[in-house]
This record gives C-alpha cells, structure tokens and sequence, in this order.
C-alpha cells in the first residue's frame, strides 16, 4: 500500500484510520512485531506531508519521517502537463535528432515521447498539433534533418496529456 493514499482516506479526528493504514503498513514492513503505540502520525494535508514519528518507549522505531507528495509532480488530475515536464539533454537532442515531421510527425513523436517515464501510454490521438522548425546548421550522416524546436500540443480530448510541450535545443 502506498502510504501517501491517506491523504485520500476520510479521516475522524484523531485520523484513526489513516493511522491503521499507516500501522498496517509498516507492521508488514517489520514483520509483525510493530505496536500502534510505537509511533504518532500526523498529516499536514495543505503541505501534502505525512509524518511518522517514533514514540519514546519504542523498541522497534527512533527517529522521525516524513513522506510528502510531490508538489512540482507534471501528473495533474490525472494527466500529465506538458509544460511542466522536466527533459533530461540526452533526451532532448535524440529527439531532435531522430524526429521526422511531414505525414508521420504524431507517429514520429509518440515513438520518441514513449521513452518518457509519465507519457509510457501516449498514443498519436494524445497529439493534436505538431510543429517542427530545422536546424540548418545540423547535419547528420544518414541525411536526415535535425530539428533545433518541436512543439507539441496536447488534444483536448486526450486522458493522457495536457498542455503544450516545447523541445528545443539549447543555445550555446
């Protein structure tokens, strides 16, 4: 179980079933040997933290963690922004690279765009424009064009992706 799922969970007071999730959790993480007074938990839902701290007579836990939801995450209500999403260069230049625009420019980038951990599920009905501009001072040696900026604009009908993604190469 994930243990950030409590955030989602509807809570009493004194977040009773949060804390048997949590228990739960962790009592399988120490195989059975964790008591729910080993630990206190609170959750912080507007900083989006879980935290998990050892009580004082603990023999099994010390310490404190916190567990927090990702707030620069590119996954918003279930899609992924495009905008938001962070590249790596060797990503970028590859992509620029072996892109080809014209009749299988959708087909061309989902193949690419598949390479992404978020966008693994992307189809060319995700995409609904592309726009490629060349690189005139790039070649390579199979003649194919480079590409210095590919955009990419989500459908409006995707579940998958929103947002436009910019892919470009970075001046020198």
């Amino acid at each position: 179980m994930n243990l950030l799922a409590s955030f989602d969970e509807k809570n009493d007071e004194e977040n009773n079933s949060s804390k048997t999730s949590v228990w739960f959790t962790l009592n399988n993480l120490f195989k059975n040997g964790l008591e729910d007074d080993d630990f206190d938990l609170e959750i912080d839902k507007s900083n989006g933290t879980i935290t998990i701290t050892a009580s004082k007579d603990s023999k099994r836990l010390e310490g404190k963690f916190t567990l927090s939801k990702n707030k620069s995450n590119s996954v918003q209500n279930g899609k992924v922004d495009l905008s938001k999403l962070k590249l790596d260069e060797n990503f970028v230049k590859e992509f620029l690279e072996e892109f080809e625009d014209g009749n299988f420019a959708s087909l061309s980038a989902v193949k690419l765009l598949k390479k992404v951990k978020e966008l693994e599920k992307i189809t060319k009905n995700d995409i609904e424009k592309i726009e490629a501009e060349k690189d005139s001072t790039a070649t390579t040696n199979n003649a194919q064009d480079v590409y210095k900026k590919v955009t990419i604009k989500a459908s409006a009908s995707s579940k998958l992706i929103s947002g436009t993604l910019v892919i470009e190469k970075k001046a020198k």
